[in-house]
């Protein structure tokens, strides 16, 4: 893959990009007689955004009903949910207080959880201001109701591109750590080339 030996190390699928996303993606490719690299320009996979997330795996309770982000977004809830204790990625099911400050907000509630609904999650709970001190005693003044999301998670969003990488690797993958300069894609055999810098310069 590089300018000087253009046939070398050539790969059925490239993955440009070792983030949460490159990893899930090179993980399920090498499971099939594929054979499959991933570039990352960072010192590690997962040490750009995908380390800086909030750590919530999501429900998907207030997305748009019927959009392409409420179905993916509730078949990641799942599937990471089911994958994670496998590996060893540590979850916690913490669940999840909306809290409402104004009437406006508290009389947004009930179609807050008809969307959770419309999304296929039914555990969604409107509850009063008392309800919402009772859960959380040590929130300032000023609550006027709240909703309950009751499968909110927790997850180590470190772990969770390691586990895929590592994975990936185990089934045959390559995984790059270098500092990718650029890629080129060649317009008639879809073959990439990787420029890197040699090793020591600057």
């Amino acid at each position: 893959m590089t300018a000087d030996d253009p046939d070398k190390d050539v790969y059925d699928v490239v993955v440009v990009g070792g983030g949460v996303v490159g990893c899930a993606v090179a993980r399920l490719l090498a499971h099939h007689e594929l054979s499959v690299a991933v570039l990352e320009a960072g010192p590690d996979v997962g040490a750009g955004t995908s380390k800086a997330n909030t750590a919530i795996l999501h429900t998907g309770f207030d997305a748009t009903p019927g959009s392409i982000e409420a179905r993916l977004v509730a078949r990641g809830y799942a599937l990471l949910r089911e994958y994670a204790p496998k590996v060893g990625i540590s979850i916690e099911p913490v669940g999840a207080l909306l809290v409402a400050w104004d009437d406006e907000q508290t009389a947004a509630l009930g179609s807050l959880a008809q969307k959770a609904a419309a999304n296929g999650y039914m555990r969604a709970e409107v509850v009063d201001a008392t309800t919402v001190y009772e859960r959380e005693p040590n929130l300032g003044p000023g609550a006027t109701g709240g909703m309950l999301v009751p499968d909110e998670h927790i997850i180590d969003p470190w772990s969770t591109p390691l586990a895929f990488a590592y994975e990936a690797h185990a089934n045959g993958a390559d995984v790059f750590c270098v500092m990718v300069t650029e890629v080129v894609p060649a317009s008639t055999t879809f073959s990439v080339f990787v420029f890197t810098k040699p090793s020591g310069d600057d």
